[in-house]
């Protein structure tokens, strides 16, 4: 739970004017100061994250505004190139309502201007979960964000966490036991796809997002590759797995648009870009 302890609105007023919030943000949170000043829990749930609970875990998820929506440092350094802020998941589902955009607005406000605070509270929240749920619980911190947690993971050795991740650099160096990250591949540009490439034939555990819902008319995810829309588990995937996950939260219109523009979504074409490439670095090695 996130307190503005000794806060009053004033001050408040003054970090919101003088700290690095986009104008968007900016407005957001003086036109909801008084929302900001209120308690509020950082972690919450997800339909797909709720899936777990078949396997008997429960994952608690925070959502953030991502890349520079409100933020004027990007939340998510690996967005321009590979291209995700368009298709985000944070327009879809619930995230996609009045209510859930506020909650994220809310908590992106205050991460950005109480950094300090914000891990405090978040450490906090994740040992009053543990308490609760013990080897049973979850944590997956970028739900919508793509930021370095280290210091929040380490301080909770105990609690199993999980993301996915644009940067590959950060799941190559992650050493911590507790920390298990997915590279999420893109079709953006070529080089998005070979970074793509790379990451599988280095035996990263990878997951390709597929501008799809395998609906009736529309191409499948290929059989070859693992579902990870069973389960938002990751943790739990064999090392080396490469897994498809569908478009969540678009209508057929929306997909078919996106396959006449530039997108991280893979299609047909840009999946065997991708299996070509996997085979000739492969033959290299």
């Amino acid at each position: 739970m996130f307190k503005l302890n000794n806060i009053n609105k004033t001050d408040l007023l003054r970090l919101i004017l003088d700290g690095a919030l986009t104008e968007k943000g900016r407005e957001w949170a003086i036109e909801n100061i008084d929302y900001l000043l209120k308690p509020m829990r950082l972690l919450g749930s997800s339909k797909k994250v709720e899936k777990g609970e078949a396997k008997k875990i429960i994952t608690k998820v925070m959502y953030l505004f991502p890349h520079n929506a409100i933020s004027l440092v990007t939340l998510c350094a690996g967005a321009k190139g590979a291209g995700c802020w368009w298709g985000c998941l944070y327009q879809s589902g619930q995230l996609g309502m009045p209510v859930g955009r506020d909650a994220m607005a809310k908590r992106t406000v205050l991460y950005v201007l109480f950094p300090k605070l914000f891990k405090k509270a978040l450490i906090r929240e994740i040992r009053k979960a543990h308490e609760k749920h013990g080897k049973a619980l979850a944590i997956r911190l970028n739900g919508t964000s793509d930021i370095d947690w280290s210091d929040v993971i380490a301080a909770n050795p105990e609690t199993m966490h999980y993301d996915y991740t644009k940067l590959y650099n950060r799941v190559i160096k992650n050493k911590l036991p507790n920390y298990h990250l997915t590279y999420s591949g893109s079709a953006f540009n070529a080089r998005s796809i070979k970074n793509t490439a790379k990451a599988i034939n280095a035996g990263v555990n990878t997951a390709i997002a597929f501008n799809t819902k395998n609906l009736e008319g529309e191409f499948k995810t290929p059989a070859e590759l693992d579902n990870f829309d069973t389960t938002d588990l990751r943790f739990l995937d064999n090392a080396g797995a490469v897994g498809a996950l569908t478009r969540k939260g678009s209508s057929r219109a929306d997909r078919e648009a996106e396959n006449e523009r530039e997108s991280f979504f893979f299609n047909p074409e840009s999946f065997n870009k991708l299996t070509s490439l996997i085979a000739s670095d492969k033959g290299l090695n």
